[in-house]
């Protein structure tokens, strides 16, 4: 599985956003992480995860393609349910 990692511009975070993908990447290596960018724009990853560091969520993040969804992380506190969307798709993925 290959998931899109687009960070915000960080003008205001609010939490550490680079321990939270840390965490992630930590807990689900079986996963290809890849930075989004302009590059990338023809691309269609498994899913893409936006590290929002506010409520605001300025990111420019839906021009990537996504083949089941956009995982949109604006706090710390939002860890576990992140989690068990990430486990959601990646089952589904696997039964395919």
């Amino acid at each position: 599985m290959i998931a899109g990692v687009k960070f915000c511009g960080g003008c205001n975070p609010k939490y550490d956003r680079k321990l939270f993908y840390d965490i992630l990447k930590n807990e689900y290596k079986n996963i290809i992480y890849q930075t989004v960018n302009s590059n990338s724009n023809s691309f269609e990853y498994d899913l893409i995860i936006v590290f929002c560091g506010c409520s605001v969520c300025c990111a420019d993040y839906k021009k990537y393609k996504t083949k089941t969804k956009y995982i949109v992380i604006k706090s710390i506190e939002e860890i576990h349910k992140i989690k068990n969307e990430i486990n959601e798709i990646y089952n589904i993925q696997e039964k395919s």
